[in-house]
């Protein structure tokens, strides 16, 4: 089964993928530099379109994408970003 957030994904189209700094390159845990990336995307719909896409996953990988082949509720995505956040905001609060 679908896990939750993958069935949002598969309704909203849009999302937001964020990025922290390490820890141990933080001069402050709690000051860590954000990158926040708004992503729009689609969907890969037809078993050929992923069946090609993962058969590049392999080919440059070099590992099996066979469990993610079998799975009926496995998708793949295509993001297209549409903003960028560089956020260093908890460095007011220190």
């Amino acid at each position: 089964m679908i896990s939750e957030h993958g069935s949002n994904l598969l309704k909203e189209f849009n999302a937001s993928v964020i990025f922290i700094e390490d820890e141990q390159g933080a001069k402050k845990i709690p000051a860590r530099k954000h990158v926040i990336f708004g992503i729009q995307y689609v969907t890969a719909t037809d078993d050929k379109t992923k069946q090609s896409i993962l058969d590049k996953f392999e080919s440059k990988i070099y590992e099996s994408y066979e469990v993610a082949r079998m799975l009926a509720d496995f998708s793949l995505y295509k993001f297209t970003l549409h903003k960028v956040y560089v956020i260093q905001w908890s460095l007011v609060f220190l």
